[in-house]
Order: C-alpha cells, then sequence, then structure tokens
C-alpha cells in the first residue's frame, strides 16, 4: 500500500515524498477523503455561517461524523490539518450550549417567519436539517420537569415562547 505521511497537498500536486508529521502514517486516498470533507465543511460554512455541523445532520451524514470525529478523535490529526479547520473558524467544543443557542437562534427565525413559537414536531427546512420540533419538545419537557436552566428559560420567554405545545394526534 503505497503511503504518505498525512499531509494535505494542493489539488493538482504531484508530491509524492514522505513527511513527518504528527508521526501518523495516512494514504493517498485517506488524504484525498480528508480534503473532500474539509472542502464539504467549507461549503456547509458557507451555507450555515458555522462548523458545527449535528452527527445527525441529515443533508449529509458523513459530513456530520467526520466533524465529530475532527473534535474528538486526536490521535490522527495533523498540525497542518488542524490549522486549516482553525483557519475557517472551526469550533474545537461544541457541547450543548452552542448548540442550544444554535436552535434558539433557528427558532428566534422560525418565529420570524412563521409568527408562532408553536413548531410542529416534524418540522425541518428545506434542506431537511433542522429539526426544530423536536428541540422545542425536549425544552418544554426539561421546564416541566423544572430543570430548564433560568437564563434558556428567560431567553425562551423573551421571544413569547409558547410553554404548552399544540394537543392533538400525535
Amino acid at each position: 500500500m503505497d503511503t504518505n505521511w498525512c499531509l494535505i497537498l494542493p489539488t493538482g500536486s504531484t508530491n509524492s515524498s514522505t513527511h513527518t508529521v504528527a508521526n501518523t502514517k495516512c494514504t493517498k486516498k485517506q488524504n484525498k477523503n480528508w480534503n473532500d470533507m474539509f472542502r464539504r465543511l467549507i461549503s456547509y460554512k458557507k451555507q450555515h455561517n458555522s462548523t458545527v455541523v449535528p452527527c445527525n445532520y441529515i443533508a449529509d451524514l458523513e459530513l456530520g461524523n467526520w466533524v465529530h470525529n475532527q473534535r474528538y478523535r486526536n490521535n490522527h490529526k495533523s498540525d497542518h490539518r488542524v490549522n486549516l479547520l482553525n483557519s475557517i473558524g472551526f469550533v474545537w467544543n461544541a457541547r450543548y450550549p452552542l448548540v442550544w443557542i444554535e436552535k434558539y437562534n433557528q427558532l428566534v427565525a422560525y418565529k420570524k417567519q412563521h409568527k408562532t413559537t408553536q413548531v410542529p414536531r416534524t418540522y425541518s427546512d428545506e434542506n431537511n436539517d433542522i429539526h426544530l420540533g423536536g428541540w422545542i419538545n425536549t425544552q418544554r419537557n426539561l421546564y416541566k420537569k423544572g430543570k430548564l436552566l433560568e437564563k434558556r428559560k428567560d431567553l425562551l420567554n423573551s421571544i413569547d415562547f409558547e410553554w404548552k405545545g399544540k394537543s392533538g394526534p400525535r
């Protein structure tokens, strides 16, 4: 198997020498795959203004998985790859608070468009990548159990969030 040390070669490059980067060997195919995924992340960022791709991103599950792996699997990241990710504003710690704010902002946009926070449980946007109805249901359940953080409750109240969902067939 033809291997190269993990590095990113510019498109069209014919460099086949071995380079030491983070003591990790990768095949040329692995380098190409990484570059392809990086380009997809750049496209995602242009569209969503964020590098926080959900693991369950329906429009591109492979991208969601890849982004997760970049964050949490440190054993195969070269300094060059880390620098490339940093150059596009990659979010290394995308734990729940950041995701919560993104969903909240999606709810604000939904309310602006639809004049309500009553989002159908099955709602998703035109790209099928925003599952706002499920997130809202989670917020309501946390609220009912007294487990919703006060600052989050305040944010939701600030947009006249409707704490009781529509009753009817589920």
